[in-house]
C-alpha cells in the first residue's frame, strides 16, 4: 500500500467530523407521492387540548399540549426535521386545494407528519418546534352552528387554510408566538378556512390561543400567565369584555377578525340583541353545542382536576353550563407531569369513586357518549414549553407520546438535535405494519395492554411515567450543562442524549410487546383469567442511570456503586406456570452480603431484565448524567489535529516497516 492512501486512511476522522456538523434528518416531498383515501371520519374528533401559564406552572414555563386523534391510518406517522431554508420558496398544498407560497427564508423546525402514503400524497402535521423557540400545536377541532355557516353569511371555504398545513406554515415561518397567529389570521382574511378549529402557538415569553369560528371570522388572544385553559373540542372563548376585564388580558393582546359581530344572526347573538362586538359572548354565539357531552366532559374535567376549590360551584358537571374560557389553578407549580397526566385521562377516579358525578358518568358510559381524554385512537399527544433563560435555538422542548398515551411514553425532543432515531424518523411507504416504525410497533403495545386496563394497562402506563420522571429530570440536568457551549457542542450532544432516549423507548417496548405477550399467553390457560403483568427493565441501562457499574459473566450480572454490590443469578431458565400464580419467568436471585433474594430474571439477546419494581429495591440514589457521555469524540479539532496526523504517520511507519520487510525477504 502507497503512503499516500494511508494519508487519506488519516484523514477519514475529519471527513467523519464534517459530515457529522450536516447531519439532519432529510425532509420527504410531500408533494409527489402516491394518493390513497384515508380521510379522518366524523367520529374520531377526540382532541382535546390544555394550556399552563407560565406563572402557574412549576418551572415557570408556559406549556400548551393536545392530544391529536383520527382513524386507523394516522398510526403511520414520524418525526421530521425540516432544515433551514428547506422549504424556501416552495408552493405547499393540502389535499382539499389550498395552496400557499412561503417566503424567501424558512426556519428548521421538527414535526410528526403523517406518513405521505396515508394523506393523499400531502403533509399533514399536528405540532412543530422551531429553531426560533416557537411552538405550535394544530388543531383542536370545533363546531359553529350551521346558520353562521349558511351561503349568504360566512361558509367555510373548499380551498381555504386548514389543519392540514398549520403547523407546517407556523413552524417554518413564524418567530414569535404572536407573529405565528398573524400568519395565520392573514391567510384567513385573503384565502379563507376550511374548518372551524382552535390552534396554540407558544415562544420563549408567551403563548396564545386562537378560535377559527367560520370561513373568515376568528379571534386570537394572548394566555394569562396566571390561569390555564383546556377544552374537548369545542368552542370556549368569552366575550372580549370579560376576557379583558375578568381574565386580564388587554385588548391589544387580542386580534380579531372584522366582522365578529354581524356575521353572527341577531337571533343567535349571546346576550339577546348585543350590538356592541366587545360583549358579544362569542362561543354562546358561534358554537355548535349539540355534540354535546362528548366534548363538554373533557372540558370540565380541567375544573375537576385542577380548580376544585377555587371553583367549587362547578364541582358537579353540567352539560348545559358555559365554563370559562381561562380561569385559576388551585396548585400554582403545575407540571409537566400534571399534564400528561390530564392528556392520559379516563374519568376512572370519577368511575370507580363515589361521587357527584358518578352516575351521570355512568349513564354516558353505558350510552357510548363518553370520550375519554387517553383515547385508543390518539395517534399524537404532545406537550410544548419554550424557556426563556436558553438560546433560541435550545429554547423550544416538546414531549412527544407517538401513539396513544396511556401505554407509549412521552419522550423529549429539543429543536437543536440534527437526527432522530432510526425508530421515529421510519416513513413507511405502504399501509402495512412496519416493525421498524416507533409509531407501529408502540400501537403494537396498545392493541395488547387494552386487552385488559386493570391487569395489563396499568402496569405499563405507570411503567412509562416512572421512566418520564427520569428523563425529565436528566433531561433539565443536561439542558443546564450544555446551555452555555457553543450551537454546535450543544447540538451534537442533546443529539445522542435525545436518540438514545428514543431508543432505549422502543427497545423497552419491543421486549414488553414479547413478555406481555406470553403472559397473556399464560394466563389464557386459565380459561383467561387475567393476571397482573409487572413490566421489566433493562437493569443494564437502569442501573447506569443511577451510576452503578456494570459487569455482566455468563448468566451472572454484578452492579456496584460505592460499597454496594448486588450480584443477580439466574438459577433456572424453565418458564414455571403453575409454580407460581403470574409468575412466568425464569427465576433468579439477587445476592448482597448474607442476603439473597429470590427474583423473576429473563435474558433475552445477552440483555438482562428484571421486573422494575424489584429493581427500585435495590438502585437507589440519585440520577448521573454527564455531558461528556454524549458527545462524539471525533467531532472536535481536539482530537482531530492529532489523530489526522498521528494516523498518517502511524500508517508511514507501517509501510516502511512491511517494505522493509519485504527487502530482507527478497535478499
Amino acid at each position: 500500500m502507497k503512503s499516500k492512501y494511508l494519508l487519506l486512511v488519516g484523514l477519514l476522522p475529519l471527513f467523519y467530523s464534517c459530515a457529522n456538523k450536516t447531519n439532519v434528518t432529510t425532509q420527504m416531498n410531500y408533494q409527489n407521492q402516491p394518493m390513497v383515501d384515508n380521510e379522518e371520519s366524523d367520529d374520531s374528533d377526540s382532541c382535546t387540548v390544555l394550556y399552563v401559564g407560565k406563572n402557574v406552572s412549576k418551572n415557570k414555563k408556559a406549556i400548551i399540549a393536545r392530544t391529536s386523534d383520527a382513524g386507523p391510518g394516522a398510526m403511520m406517522i414520524n418525526t421530521t426535521i425540516f432544515p433551514h431554508n428547506s422549504l424556501a420558496n416552495q408552493t405547499i398544498t393540502s389535499n382539499k386545494g389550498f395552496t400557499y407560497k412561503m417566503p424567501s427564508t424558512t426556519y428548521k423546525y421538527i414535526s410528526t407528519p403523517r406518513n405521505p402514503v396515508i394523506n393523499k400524497g400531502h403533509h399533514w402535521e399536528a405540532s412543530a418546534i422551531n429553531e426560533n423557540g416557537v411552538g405550535v400545536s394544530a388543531t383542536l377541532s370545533c363546531y359553529t352552528k350551521n346558520e353562521i355557516l349558511a351561503e349568504n353569511v360566512d361558509p367555510l371555504v373548499p380551498t381555504g387554510i386548514g389543519e392540514d398545513n398549520i403547523a407546517q406554515i407556523v413552524g417554518a415561518t413564524a418567530t414569535t408566538a404572536r407573529e405565528g397567529m398573524e400568519i395565520i389570521a392573514n391567510i384567513i382574511e385573503d384565502q379563507g378556512s376550511v374548518e372551524t378549529n382552535a390552534i396554540m402557538t407558544i415562544d420563549q415569553n408567551e403563548a396564545w390561543y386562537m378560535e377559527i369560528y367560520s370561513g373568515h371570522q376568528y379571534v386570537a388572544v394572548k394566555c394569562p400567565d396566571n390561569m390555564i385553559l383546556t377544552a374537548g373540542n369545542e368552542f370556549v372563548f368569552d366575550s372580549i369584555e370579560k376576557m379583558s376585564s375578568e381574565m386580564g388580558i388587554k385588548e391589544s393582546d387580542m386580534i380579531l377578525s372584522g366582522k365578529l359581530l354581524e356575521t353572527v344572526p341577531e337571533d343567535l347573538r349571546k346576550p339577546t340583541g348585543v350590538e356592541d362586538v366587545r360583549k358579544l359572548e362569542l362561543a354562546n354565539s358561534y358554537a355548535d353545542f349539540s355534540h354535546g357531552d362528548l366534548c363538554h366532559t373533557r372540558t370540565w374535567r380541567g375544573y375537576n382536576m385542577f380548580a376544585k376549590n377555587n371553583y367549587p360551584q362547578w364541582e358537579k358537571y353540567d352539560v348545559n353550563q358555559k365554563y370559562d374560557a381561562f380561569y385559576k389553578p388551585d396548585n400554582k407549580d403545575l407540571d409537566i407531569h400534571d399534564v400528561t397526566r390530564y392528556m392520559r385521562d379516563r374519568y376512572e377516579d370519577i368511575l370507580e369513586i363515589s361521587g357527584p358525578n358518578t352516575q351521570r358518568f355512568k349513564e354516558l358510559e353505558a350510552e357510548h357518549n363518553l370520550r375519554y381524554i387517553g383515547i385508543e385512537n390518539a395517534y399524537q399527544v404532545h406537550a410544548i414549553q419554550s424557556d426563556k433563560e436558553l438560546p433560541k435555538d435550545l429554547a423550544a422542548t416538546e414531549w412527544l407520546s407517538i401513539s396513544n398515551s396511556n401505554y407509549t411514553p412521552f419522550v423529549p425532543i429539543n429543536c437543536s438535535i440534527r437526527h432522530m432515531s432510526d425508530y421515529y424518523t421510519r416513513v413507511s411507504d405502504t399501509y402495512s405494519y412496519d416493525e421498524k416504525s416507533a409509531a407501529n410497533i408502540f400501537k403494537k403495545l396498545n392493541t395488547l395492554a387494552r386487552n385488559d386496563r386493570e391487569f395489563y394497562g396499568r402496569p405499563i402506563e405507570n411503567f412509562w411515567i416512572t421512566y418520564e420522571n427520569i428523563w425529565e429530570q436528566q433531561y433539565n440536568d443536561l439542558i443546564n450543562q450544555v446551555k452555555d457551549l457553543d450551537t454546535n457542542s450543544r447540538s451534537e450532544i442533546m443529539t445522542n442524549y435525545i436518540t438514545q432516549i428514543q431508543n432505549d423507548a422502543v427497545k423497552t417496548a419491543l421486549f414488553m410487546i414479547d413478555d406481555l405477550t406470553w403472559h397473556m399467553m399464560n394466563d389464557s390457560f386459565d380459561f383467561g383469567s387475567p393476571t397482573r403483568y409487572r413490566p421489566c427493565v433493562n437493569v443494564k441501562e437502569y442501573a447506569t442511570k443511577y451510576g452503578y457499574s456494570y459487569s455482566k459473566n455468563n448468566k451472572t450480572v454484578t452492579i456496584k456503586k460505592g460499597q454496594e454490590q448486588y450480584t443477580l443469578v439466574q438459577t433456572r431458565e424453565d418458564y414455571r406456570p403453575g409454580d407460581t400464580k403470574n409468575i412466568y419467568r425464569p427465576e433468579g436471585e439477587v445476592r448482597y452480603g448474607d442476603n439473597i433474594d429470590k427474583i423473576e430474571m429473563v435474558i433475552k439477546d445477552d440483555e438482562v431484565y428484571i421486573p422494575h419494581e424489584t429493581l427500585v429495591k435495590y438502585v437507589k440514589g440519585d440520577l448521573i448524567i454527564n455531558m461528556n457521555d454524549y458527545r462524539d469524540p471525533f467531532n472536535h479539532a481536539v482530537w482531530i489535529i492529532p489523530v489526522s496526523i498521528g494516523v498518517p504517520l502511524i500508517g508511514v511507519v507501517i509501510f516502511f516497516v512491511l517494505k522493509n520487510a519485504r527487502k530482507q525477504k527478497t535478499i
